[in-house]
């Protein structure tokens, strides 16, 4: 599951890996079928789906297969100024298909031209009001759309006290177009609110600021795109939970790790104090072949590499271990916040030698055990060329 949100909201939702969408506040959820020619394809289903991070942010896009082309959700978060999801479904193919947008698990469903109403609330606006529509049990529903018969005309509202109704509603999508939707993250407003769709703004006006936000803490640089990528992931998965009534502790310290103080501040501040006496990690097996897939114990760990202080005397450890796959590849590190004050380095290579640029607090010791085990300096700036790197 991938969070998505806007940074500073209690309200977020997760896209599973197939893209469907569960709105955690609200209990119903929101998945899409691809009608192309030849047949129908239930993302849920097929084998063809793909789904990455536009720029690693919780910007989320997910592919299925249709002929000659693919059709593209593209799942992320705005204030607008209202707490929304902003899904767009795009047709890159030279065909038209429809696109079924399926709500699962709700006790009401109602609509009313461009306006879906869900659980009595406003639920979801779209750009022009379905061209069809089914409504009932999921098994129902599933044999309605895939078969060809799903209806027209006014939408009869339907209501289960239960929460086991599903409906779809069919939109045609003409090829090489895309499709937008704004989904209510609140669940809270009974009449929907103007929105103009099309002056939402674009997941990638939404991944530049993601991009922002992260460049406000401790930025590294690493030889390593799968672990960037993770890295990525995880702060703004971190970011995402500071404002949570509950967040998980590992995240606040992760936070606070990489320098988000202010965000570190107010997720502290929500946590009960047995909460924090009890998260007590353990670092010193951390290695970069076995970092933790939880993304607080990932940037504790990354960290931990990078850059590891003494909380009894002013002596910091940076690159506790240099990968052998590494050699010849730099590395930078900048603005790592330290008990002694803030930490950057760099490491370039000149043939089997690295190089070491540092910039450290006045009065700290600075080593560099993955990389020469004798270097030792107190001075707060250099550069030096470290002993050859055999391992």
């Amino acid at each position: 599951m991938i969070r998505i949100g806007s940074l500073g909201s209690r309200s977020t939702a997760l896209v599973d890996e197939r893209g469907a969408l569960f709105c955690e506040a609200l209990g119903w959820s929101l998945d899409w079928w691809i009608g192309a020619d030849d047949r129908w394809r239930v993302p849920a289903r097929e084998n063809s789906v793909r789904q990455s991070r536009l720029a690693d942010g919780p910007v989320v896009r997910t592919a299925v297969r249709v002929p000659s082309g693919d059709a593209v959700q593209t799942a992320y978060a705005a204030r607008a100024p209202h707490e929304l999801v902003i899904w767009e479904i795009e047709n890159d193919s030279p065909a038209a298909f429809v696109v079924a947008l399926v709500i699962k698990g709700a006790r009401a469903v109602n609509a009313a031209e461009n306006i879906i109403f869900i659980d009595r609330r406003w639920g979801i606006t779209t750009t022009r009001p379905a061209s069809r529509w089914s409504v009932g049990r999921a098994e129902e529903v599933d044999v309605e759309v895939c078969g060809g018969t799903a209806r027209t005309g006014p939408f009869p509202p339907t209501a289960d006290r239960a929460g086991r109704i599903t409906g779809a509603f069919l939109f045609p999508v003409a090829h090489r177009t895309r499709l937008r939707f704004a989904i209510s993250l609140s669940g809270s407003e009974r009449s929907a609110p103007d929105i103009d769709l099309a002056t939402l703004p674009d997941a990638d006006a939404v991944a530049r600021g993601w991009d922002a936000h992260l460049a406000r803490g401790l930025r590294v640089e690493l030889p390593d795109a799968q672990i960037m990528s993770a890295l990525r992931s995880a702060q703004a998965e971190a970011l995402l939970t500071a404002s949570r009534n509950r967040p998980a502790p590992d995240l606040v310290a992760g936070l606070e790790d990489w320098g988000f103080d202010a965000e570190a501040a107010t997720a502290w501040a929500r946590l009960t104090t047995r909460a924090r006496r009890r998260y007590r990690p353990d670092l010193s097996g951390a290695t970069w072949e076995s970092l933790s897939t939880n993304p607080g114990d990932l940037l504790r760990q990354i960290r931990h590499l990078l850059v590891a202080e003494n909380p009894d005397e002013p002596k910091i450890e940076v690159l506790r271990h240099y990968p052998s796959s590494w050699r010849g590849q730099g590395v930078e590190v900048h603005n790592a916040p330290t008990l002694w004050g803030s930490v950057s380095f760099a490491v370039r290579w000149h043939g089997d030698r690295p190089a070491l640029f540092w910039d450290i607090p006045v009065g700290v010791e600075l080593s560099v055990p993955g990389l020469d085990a004798d270097f030792v300096t107190r001075e707060p700036k250099g550069e030096m060329l470290l002993a050859a790197n055999r391992t």
